[in-house]
């Protein structure tokens, strides 16, 4: 049945893919809006046929968690079974990770359906979160992802997907990060879901970063571009392997500090009224330190 929703949900997106969503007043909810007009971060070389637009989910979308309608209302963490995953993903971003997802790869060591929903903006992945439209994100934007925590969202940061703009880490004002996003709350249920979405990644940016040749041609495919664009883009990219992420310049610290310089910004340009003093709360390692 979630399945179903889920391939509803995507009708329903391709549908209504149209338009161009302002963005408004950081008095709507502490500055979650302020960011929607930017996906999780467009490098030069993107494709001229897959521009992404702001659409907004179906809110007919799918829940996470058991059906009401199998089990109690109210089933204590340890005894609750997850058998669906569904994962936000931009359908157009050439990444290592699309080779690992056409193969079902990740239902494969999660044990479970993995549906992937695709979005055109960082700024609906997050709304469908807290719906519980959606599971985990990938390659969320780190600005709309601390915009929204600003504004009191239940949003923790678990990974890193990539890396935009094919500039060092020690860009400044240029780092652009794409990350990987669940809640709080899902996160708690369902560690090994977590845990395992991230392994499955691991494994293929290690492939990737040791030999990216082989993978070229998977991921043009799974992107919809041909080969001499997904490698333009893929020359934009870095894809942090565990140990990098887990470092001072990723993780350790410095995403962090990147989020509190953002939302900093926006509150000097009257977007938003204050920012958290640390952001330091919303990112949790322990479920990439737990990957092999």
């Amino acid at each position: 049945m979630r399945r179903l929703l889920a391939l509803l949900m995507v009708v329903g997106l391709l549908a209504g893919c149209s338009g161009d969503e302002r963005i408004q007043s950081a008095a709507d909810a502490g500055g979650q809006e302020a960011i929607d007009a930017q996906p999780p971060s467009e490098p030069s070389a993107a494709p001229a046929e897959s521009t992404p637009d702001e659409s907004s989910v179906d809110a007919g979308a799918p829940t996470s968690g058991t059906d009401p309608g199998d089990a109690p209302a109210t089933i204590p963490a340890e005894e609750m079974m997850l058998d669906e995953l569904s994962v936000g993903y931009f359908a157009e971003w050439p990444t290592p990770n699309r080779v690992a997802q056409a193969g079902e790869a990740y239902d494969e060591v999660l044990g479970m359906m993995v549906n992937w929903i695709p979005f055109t903006s960082s700024g609906d992945m997050a709304r469908a979160m807290e719906a519980g439209h959606i599971d985990i994100s990938y390659s969320q934007g780190l600005m709309s992802f601390a915009a929204f925590v600003t504004g009191g969202s239940d949003l923790l940061l678990v990974g890193v997907a990539a890396r935009h703009t094919g500039t060092g880490q020690e860009a400044g004002d240029a780092r652009v990060f794409g990350i990987i996003s669940t809640t709080g709350a899902f996160a708690a249920d369902y560690p090994d879901a977590v845990t395992g979405f991230l392994q499955v990644n691991e494994n293929a940016y290690r492939a990737y970063n040791e030999d990216r040749e082989p993978f070229i041609d998977s991921i043009a495919e799974a992107a919809a571009t041909d080969r001499d664009a997904t490698i333009a883009l893929l020359d934009a990219f870095t894809f942090p392997e565990k140990d990098a992420q887990l470092s001072e310049a990723w993780l350790g610290g410095t995403v962090q500090q990147v989020m509190k310089e953002q939302m900093d910004s926006l509150v000097a340009r009257g977007e938003i009224e204050s920012a958290l003093g640390s952001y330091g709360a919303f990112v949790d390692t322990s479920f990439l330190e737990t990957v092999s």
